[in-house]
């Protein structure tokens, strides 16, 4: 059936309405087939962005505290929702270590308050972790990716 556009996303005639509503992309594509089976939806945005900051941790001029500056906000964007339930407990952690002291004063957000007062030992910890995130995140789209990629294979009958 034709969809019928509403901006970038379109929605197919016909289906229920609500949540269950059906969205397809621009091009007809079924949104999702943007994830692969066993990730949870937006896990490219999610797996990108913690990339990013390991990416800024790795090359950022400075201390581990500047880098982490610098590696919260590609985080900051990253929802729990888009971790798979292994690695939730230690997204949370890092989220929560570097968000973990108020503000003293009306102009510093809680991680200014946070990464004013870290030991550079504190911070070498949530730099391994975030690395250590990425590096799982990965393992797990890659295996995702192979198992689809072999379903996919054997209902063509290779």
């Amino acid at each position: 059936m034709p969809a019928k556009r509403h901006g970038r996303l379109r929605f197919q005639k016909g289906s229920a309405r609500g949540t269950d509503r059906k969205k397809i992309g621009v091009h007809g594509n079924d949104l999702a087939a943007t994830t692969q089976p066993g990730l949870p939806l937006n896990a490219a945005f999610a797996f990108g962005k913690i990339s990013k900051a390991v990416y800024l941790l790795a090359t950022e001029p400075g201390d581990v505290r500047s880098r982490l500056r610098s590696a919260y906000l590609p985080l900051a964007f990253v929802h729990r929702d888009m971790i798979p339930t292994e690695l939730r407990p230690h997204f949370e952690w890092v989220m929560a270590m570097l968000n973990r002291r108020q503000p003293r004063f009306p102009w510093e957000d809680s991680l200014d308050a946070t990464l004013g007062t870290m030991q550079n030992r504190t911070g070498t910890r949530l730099a391994e972790r975030i690395m250590y995130i990425e590096a799982r995140y990965r393992a797990i789209i890659e295996a995702a990716t192979t198992d689809n990629c072999r379903a996919v294979l054997k209902g063509h009958g290779a």
